[in-house]
């Protein structure tokens, strides 16, 4: 049984299907590099062909694990304009990109248009709104390091509604800041916290059940004072 929810090892990055998945990302990031695409990396849109260790361990695994194929639907929530949103749609998935971040989704939109992709970006906050009917239903939803930005109610309820968006059998993945020490407004510090989010879901975890917290702690991106870490969950409807 592989370990998937759990806090971040650089050891993960070496399982094969992480491996290969990273690979694909790296390469794909310097292809809009090369293109002078930007892509956003935690709220920043900017030119990169750089991406940091630990934000593919988030993207890679999350997408590694999740059967990625043409024509699957998925919500992404929080990630407008990033890496991994770009990389679903030019893969042919289907994705409606969910960020209150305007540029963000602007650009989103912006780029999709150029690309002829079926990418839509939108201002829809899912803490204070329904997933609209109008989506329908996804077959993947996932957020990368977004609900620790939320408040603790805004964290149930958009749980609740990545959940509610999927269809039967569908998965949810989902990574936040793990730790004490973790530099944002809500992150989750213990096993009790991410349980309150499994619940909230009402989704199954896939793998193993209890949530494992490896001890890691890192100094990572701009927060080089803080020692903490990354966690993901794995979830199926």
């Amino acid at each position: 049984m592989i370990i998937l929810n759990k806090t971040m090892e650089k050891s993960d990055l070496l399982n094969p299907e992480v491996a290969s998945m990273r690979k694909a990302l790296k390469s794909y990031a310097g292809k809009l590099f090369l293109r002078g695409i930007p892509f956003a990396i935690n709220g920043y849109l900017r030119w990169n062909y750089y991406v940091g260790w630990y934000k593919l361990w988030e993207y890679a695994r999350g997408l590694a694990y999740t059967g990625i194929k043409k024509g699957m639907r998925v919500l992404d929530v929080g990630g407008a304009a990033t890496l991994p949103v770009f990389y679903l749609a030019q893969k042919g998935c289907k994705v409606i990109s969910a960020d209150i971040d305007e540029k963000l989704v602007s650009h989103t939109e912006k780029i999709s248009k150029k690309m002829k992709w079926e990418l839509k970006g939108s201002t829809v906050n899912l803490c204070e709104n329904d997933v609209p009917e109008s989506w329908g239903k996804f077959d993947l939803a996932v957020s990368f390091c977004v609900v620790e930005h939320m408040d603790k109610k805004g964290q149930i309820k958009a749980m609740r509604r990545m959940a509610d968006s999927l269809v039967p059998g569908g998965k949810m993945v989902i990574t936040f800041d793990y730790g004490q020490e973790a530099p944002t407004q809500n992150p989750l510090s213990t096993p009790e916290n991410v349980e309150e989010l499994i619940s909230a879901s009402g989704l199954s975890p896939e793998g193993n059940r209890d949530f494992l917290d490896t001890k890691n702690r890192f100094k990572l991106g701009h927060a080089k004072k803080a020692d903490y870490t990354f966690g993901s969950l794995f979830l199926k409807k």
